[in-house]
């Protein structure tokens, strides 16, 4: 299993898949599986092409049907999407504000002057 210490935790794949369920968002607006024809969101999106995600699965990055990047993990993937987010200058997708600020700031230890929402705060208080 992979994980990265990131703030005094253990993060798994698993737990990072988690976080959009937790917070009420769906994992689907950040991570799809791309086939032929498949209409990704002009928003940065984590795509694989398996048909599920497994050990050798490599993750792609795209923006406005762009690709940006590929990497080895999910875990890096997620950390690809922050990243991208930061040098495109891009504004946290609406469907998927309150993972992405949690893993911003909880996780990533990047803290900004935006407001931070009720329940991502609720969430770090009991898991941090």
């Amino acid at each position: 299993m992979i994980f990265l210490k990131l703030k005094c935790c253990l993060l798994t794949e698993m737990t990072l898949l988690a976080i959009p369920v937790l917070l009420r968002e769906k994992v689907d607006d950040l991570l799809v599986k791309r086939s032929k024809g498949t209409k990704l969101p002009a928003t940065a999106t984590i795509t694989y092409e398996q048909e599920r995600v497994t050990p050798s699965t490599t993750f792609n990055i795209y923006v406005e049907n762009e690709l940006v990047g590929t990497w080895p993990t999910l875990l890096k993937a997620f950390a690809g999407l922050l990243a991208t987010y930061y040098v495109f200058d891009l504004a946290y997708p609406r469907q998927s504000v309150k993972t992405l600020t949690f893993l911003q700031k909880f996780v990533a230890n990047l803290p900004d002057d935006s407001k931070t929402p009720e329940m991502v705060l609720t969430l770090a208080s009991k898991v941090l």
